[in-house]
């Protein structure tokens, strides 16, 4: 019974959204909303120990960035990047 509600629902919710082809974006972009530095707890430890904000947008770049001794790129720049890094454990606490 829930499920023919939250049909009915979404189907009413769908009907008075104006949907149209000039409504939809038109460029599309490639990036990463999330990633964490070696600032944050969590990427250190899962061994990020190196990778710093700055070199972070570097590889988002498409420039060259060394892990381990080993530099790593990717063919295609990014068009955005954002770094999440956790506020815990920065700076004084």
């Amino acid at each position: 019974m829930w499920k023919r509600r939250l049909i009915s629902a979404l189907i009413g919710i769908l009907s008075v959204l104006p949907v149209s082809a000039e409504n939809f974006p038109d460029l599309l972009l490639w990036g990463d909303t999330h990633v964490h530095s070696n600032n944050s707890p969590d990427a250190y430890f899962m061994g990020d120990r190196q990778l710093t904000p700055t070199e972070a947008y570097a590889f988002a770049r498409g420039e060259p960035v060394k892990v381990s001794g080993e530099a790593y790129s990717i063919n295609r720049p990014l068009d955005f990047l954002v770094v999440t890094d956790h506020a815990e454990y920065l700076g004084p606490g």
